[in-house]
């Protein structure tokens, strides 16, 4: 029997060499079926390895070396002509539920504010990781607007918009000189006190 099988098979691959691409009528192939049973265990084979976390950006300094740390001189430096000083402030908050991006001047008045909300993104959707980048990039277009493309940016929280926002502000061309995290500590939340006991 497994004679005949591989005869046959040989046949079908000598004809399918002999004849042009244009006349082959069969064909000679190896998937399985789909009608195959899939185990447990071969769900888990193709799976991806369980993370404990998500994985860093790797960072790469191209060219110079930028210098990491402010020092005495860093009050007075000039990017793009503009004293750090005095460079627009651009606050990034993220929550679990909304990413808000509000963009103040040097004197503590507010130039504009951008949020999922305000994109359009209403409910569970505003604490999406596509909405902070949509919040963003509403940001980066009122910053051309305003003709300032070189900002310090402050970020708040550990919501999912953290990383998104950024990238969106590196993609557009935005010159981000600082960026500061003032996020606060975590404080674990404890157990709920037993109701007293009536007596």
């Amino acid at each position: 029997m497994l004679f005949k099988s591989l005869y046959f098979i040989r046949c079908q691959i000598s004809n399918n060499l002999r004849l042009p691409c244009s006349l082959q009528q069969q064909f000679f192939h190896t998937a399985k079926p789909l009608a195959h049973k899939w185990s447990l265990s071969e769900y888990r084979k193709g799976a991806p390895r369980r993370d404990d976390g998500t994985a860093g950006l790797p960072v790469d300094f191209y060219g110079e070396k930028v210098i990491d740390y402010p020092s005495v001189d860093t009050p007075t430096t000039l990017f793009n002509g503009i004293p750090y000083e005095s460079l627009p402030r651009l606050s990034i908050t993220c929550t679990k539920n909304n990413t808000k991006l509000s963009l103040w001047d040097s004197k503590n008045t507010p130039m504009g504010k951008k949020s999922c909300y305000t994109e359009g993104f209403k409910g569970s959707k505003k604490g999406t990781t596509v909405a902070a980048q949509a919040a963003a990039l509403a940001m980066c277009k009122l910053l051309k607007l305003l003709d300032t493309t070189t900002v310090k940016v402050i970020m708040r929280g550990l919501g999912p918009g953290r990383m998104p926002s950024i990238q969106v502000l590196e993609k557009q061309g935005i010159n981000v000189v600082s960026i500061t995290d003032t996020t606060d500590y975590v404080v674990t939340k404890t157990a709920r006190p037993k109701k007293a006991r009536r007596t």
